[in-house]
């Protein structure tokens, strides 16, 4: 009896990993928590990191018991393994190691997440090698899908906020972003409609149906129009491979005819899509890069790096040497995009044309093994192996389409690798059978091998811990200084940097010194010596952390400008020479990185303005004006400069000129104009030149922030009201819009409590609105 219960014990001790698999695809969909600052990817990243990790480790502890194994005869398998020595030889003379190697844990194009991938193909391959396995792996997935509907139809069509983390749009999703949730429940319609062609009656079939149905309404929930035409095009062909296969009628009028004629319907009658969507309310706009933006990109990386690449996971830096310049004067000329068109176009970006010829022939070699799955006699093939395949295909697709992330990636290997598990247990695909311990001296050896990947594996879960810890103290230090708790901040910063050192971590670090710093400076009560102490402490602390930043990431530009801005903060207390030279040096670096914005030579034009150097500064700022026309932060300066140099006549007459030589839609120009009218009080003008101005861009918040002020001065406060009403609409987080517009429901002046005690709007700091997508 014993016996049995240890053989039992075994037996499911062998098959756990298998199990964990399967868990981590019924969970993962579904999976978010509350923490860090990116609750849904880097919560979900990590645990797929956690699960499939551990179902490798058990696996291995399996072949250490039975001593036997199957390995495929493939060509993916040195393919990828190629690749991944390239992944890290990339990484290794990247221009940021940091982010190459690891990043923050969430993104795909790190070499850390692609060793995963790679670890998720071999394991797939090895542990779903059998049709009863692969049945347990759709279940879990079509499972998952109906949990994800369920969550769903509560967060968009009953407005339900099940999970608050992840907000209360209708767009917010558990999976991820609202795109990625029209592909995952379009792969899943595309693999249900497989199942429930091919099985006889039954309730798995029926099963398969139910989930095809909802995947389908959610596919058309999202209604993108990128997955109509994919799913139209894989679905096509599938009813052309069961005809070929049957060679009758019934052969094309079954289910997935039915689906196909409901595609067509949305990609032809485009309003039904709309019809449906702004019914529930739902609207999403996503931006990213375009193909040939993308394809600039990348050909810039590689001629500069042409073998090796820039290195995984930089794009972000590459982008911000080389995007078009058409970008710099459009609405996203400060969004960071991480990847470009698509996940796939951006890793030859990353690894140069060794890694991308590597890519290739990796599609194609799949491609190639899956026509030969779909061609042989029909007692090799079955529905199984074509679900797997196809599902593959499909996300492979949408990997050179479409800039997918972490989730459907992981889905993308682990369905490649069962693919090649399924087609070598149908002899499609070669393989061979190695035992370990037939011999004593390969005994020790293969048991020394194994041993030392089950540590390997559990030293990367100790460090993938140490690094979602680190995340974890940072999300906590982000909202305690979001709240004003500056000493919980910094006390969940260390933690975090001691765990899991991050570039991100020591920028934040930095904007708590700062204020530290200040304090100081505006602290009485104190004698002068010791103040003199505590700044010299605070203020070094404040360089140590932004150096920090520096010397782990020195090819991010917020790294170095986030240095000049520590330094730029004591220019005006005249402490030494150097300080002023050690900040314009820090933006110029920050500069060299991202020569395609503006705002590195309008910090240099802050620091020689502190200084009383007032021709330098308005160099800088013309600079500044030459990369970007419409950059309101530095005609707003130089508006200041003349009004404070007693040049606002001449000022005026130039912007005139200026206007009248440029188009009617340099905003800019406008701005200026207008803004230099208000100054000398001729609102006359300055109202036509605000007006003109938003004419020129509807969302233009500082133009209507200074028309809605001229409104009310010259008696029209229902006119003044509009305006501050449409910049409450474009930032809601905004206190001072809040409070003009209560001051203006109660009949008092816009600035009634602002201006004073504060200064004028014109002749603040900064503008009063700001505008990151001007």
């Amino acid at each position: 009896m014993t016996s049995d219960l240890k053989e039992n014990f075994l037996n499911i001790w062998d098959r756990l990993g298998e199990w964990v698999l399967y868990a981590a695809l019924l969970i993962l969909p579904v999976f978010s928590l509350p923490y860090t600052i990116f609750p849904v990817e880097l919560n979900k990243s990590y645990l797929t990191f956690f699960l499939i990790i551990l179902s490798g480790i058990l696996y291995l502890s399996s072949i250490l018991r039975t001593g036997e194994f199957s390995l495929s005869k493939n060509l993916l398998y040195p393919l990828i393994l190629l690749l991944v020595v390239i992944f890290a030889t990339s990484s290794f003379f990247s221009m940021s190691s940091h982010v190459s190697w690891t990043g923050l844990g969430y993104e795909p194009g790190s070499f850390n997440s692609f060793v995963f991938f790679a670890l998720v193909l071999f394991l797939a391959s090895f542990l779903i090698n059998e049709e009863a396995k692969s049945i347990k792996v759709f279940i879990a997935v079509f499972s998952s899908i109906a949990i994800l509907f369920v969550l769903q139809v509560f967060q968009s069509i009953f407005n339900v906020e099940l999970f608050s983390w992840i907000g209360s749009a209708p767009t917010a999703s558990v999976i991820g972003s609202w795109n990625e949730l029209g592909i995952f429940s379009s792969l899943v319609l595309l693999m249900s409609l497989i199942f429930f062609d091919f099985l006889p009656s039954s309730g798995l079939k029926v099963f398969a149906g139910v989930v095809g149905a909802l995947a389908f309404f959610l596919t058309a929930f999202v209604n993108f129009m990128l997955i109509w035409w994919v799913l139209g095009v894989f679905l096509i062909i599938f009813i052309a491979y069961l005809y070929s296969r049957t060679r009758s009628r019934s052969g094309i009028f079954r289910a997935p005819l039915l689906f196909l004629l409901l595609v067509i319907l949305f990609i032809v009658v485009r309003p039904l899509g709309f019809y449906i969507v702004n019914s529930l309310g739902i609207s999403f706009i996503e931006v990213k890069p375009s193909w040939s933006a993308t394809l600039q990109i990348v050909w810039s990386a590689v001629k500069e790096n042409p073998v090796l690449g820039s290195g995984p996971n930089t794009f972000v830096y590459d982008w911000f040497k080389y995007r078009p310049h058409d970008v710099v004067n459009s609405p996203l000329w400060q969004v960071r995009f991480n990847t470009g068109v698509g996940f796939l176009p951006t890793l030859i970006q990353g690894v140069g044309i060794s890694g991308g010829l590597l890519l290739i022939a990796f599609l194609l070699f799949f491609i190639w093994y899956g026509f030969k799955s779909l061609v042989v006699e029909p007692s090799k093939i079955s529905f199984l192996l074509i679900a797997s395949f196809v599902g593959a295909l499909y996300l492979w697709v949408f990997a050179v389409i479409y800039p997918v992330g972490f989730f459907l990636m992981f889905m993308a290997f682990l369905f490649t690798g069962m693919f090649l598990g399924l087609a070598t247990a149908s002899g499609i695909i070669d393989s061979i059978k190695i035992s370990l311990f037939e011999r004593t001296g390969q005994s020790f050896i293969s048991a020394l091998v194994l041993i030392f990947l089950m540590v390997l594996g559990l030293s990367w879960l100790y460090v993938l811990g140490k690094n979602y810890y680190g995340a974890y103290r940072y999300g906590i230090a982000v909202e305690a200084l979001s709240r004003g708790n500056y000493d919980r901040s910094a006390d969940n910063l260390e933690r975090a940097i001691k765990y899991s050192p991050k570039d991100r971590y020591y920028r934040t670090f930095t904007d708590i010194k700062l204020i530290k710093v200040q304090e100081i400076v505006v602290m009485s009560g104190v004698p002068n010596d010791e103040r003199a102490i505590q700044f010299r402490d605070r203020m070094g602390a404040a360089v140590e952390v932004a150096q920090k930043a520096i010397d782990l990431n020195p090819a991010d530009p917020f790294n170095w400008s986030n240095k000049g801005r520590v330094y730029e903060a004591i220019v005006p207390l005249r402490i030494s020479d150097s300080v002023p030279a050690i900040s314009k040096f820090d933006y110029e670096e920050s500069f060299k990185r991202f020569p395609t914005s503006p705002e590195a030579y309008f910090a240099i034009a802050r620091v020689e303005l502190a200084q009383g150097k007032i021709n330098e500064s308005r160099e800088f700022l013309k600079k500044a004006i030459a990369i970007k026309k419409d950059f309101a932060p530095a005609y707003f300066l130089t508006a200041q400069i003349e009004a404070q140099s007693g040049n606002l006549d001449g000022a005026i007459r130039s912007t005139e000129i200026a206007a009248a030589l440029s188009s009617e839609k340099d905003i800019g120009v406008l701005f200026q104009l207008g803004l230099l009218y208000y100054q000398a009080q001729r609102l006359d003008e300055a109202r036509a030149a605000f007006e003109q101005a938003i004419k020129a861009n509807r969302n233009y918040a500082n133009a209507r922030y200074f028309l809605g002020l001229i409104y009310y001065m010259q008696g029209n406060p229902d006119a003044s009201r509009e305006q501050f009403k449409k910049i409450a609409e474009l930032n809601p987080n905004n206190g001072e819009v809040r409070l003009i517009l209560a001051n203006l429901s109660q009949g008092k002046p816009p600035l009634d409590g602002i201006s004073p005690p504060g200064p004028q709007p014109e002749k603040r700091k900064n503008l009063p609105i700001e505008e990151s997508s001007q």
